[in-house]
């Protein structure tokens, strides 16, 4: 595992192991019980706090998603030798909440997307870029995701998205509340250099 994703990986066994009560009690009364989940899945998001975007990973992945969710975002930033967590919560998205947020981007329109970028060949990343920036601010207006093309001078084709935590809350109608309410420990970890 990276260094640079290690921090991620302990917020994360710190909520699976000691805050599942905690976000039960959070999104209970959203919760609607069905025979698929007992407990909605959790997506956790770790994120430097003053950027205020959560990363997604591939959109067609997210996009094809159409269970509800909790979504729990951790903010740090960094303080000496350690990543302070400032924010935290536990978030219900209903599946009809994450069409709100997916808007009017579409399936085909990611697959059109990936089969595009993935005609561009080893060596032709300039042409790849400058075509994603296009594509990007075609499609960026259809979605509150934010389309980002990952694009290197060999093989790396993909498109990952990311939220900006207002866009999120805006459409919750809630307003960002800057405070760790899960109480995730601060977590050790080097400046990255």
């Amino acid at each position: 595992m990276a260094e640079s994703q290690s921090h991620g990986f302990e917020i994360e066994k710190d909520i699976v192991e000691h805050k599942i009560p905690l976000i039960y009690q959070m999104v209970k009364d959203n919760f609607i019980y069905n025979s698929k989940w007992d407990f909605p899945p959790l997506s956790i998001k770790t994120f430097k706090f003053s950027g205020r975007t959560l990363e997604f990973g591939s959109i067609e992945r997210i996009f094809r998603s159409t269970d509800d969710f909790v979504l729990v975002a951790c903010g740090h930033e960094q303080n000496g030798n350690f990543k302070e967590i400032v924010f935290s919560d536990a978030i219900y998205i209903s599946n009809k909440i994450f069409r709100e947020l997916k808007g009017d981007l579409t399936l085909e329109d990611i697959n059109y997307l990936n089969q595009t970028l993935n005609t561009f060949g080893i060596g032709k990343h300039e042409e790849a870029r400058k075509w994603a920036k296009e594509a990007k601010e075609k499609y960026n207006c259809k979605t509150s995701f934010d389309i980002r093309f990952k694009i290197d001078s060999k093989k790396q084709r993909r498109i990952q998205c990311a939220l900006k935590l207002e866009d999120l809350y805006e459409i919750l109608k809630r307003k960002v509340d800057v405070s760790n309410k899960l109480s995730v420990n601060n977590i050790k970890s080097n400046r990255r250099s």
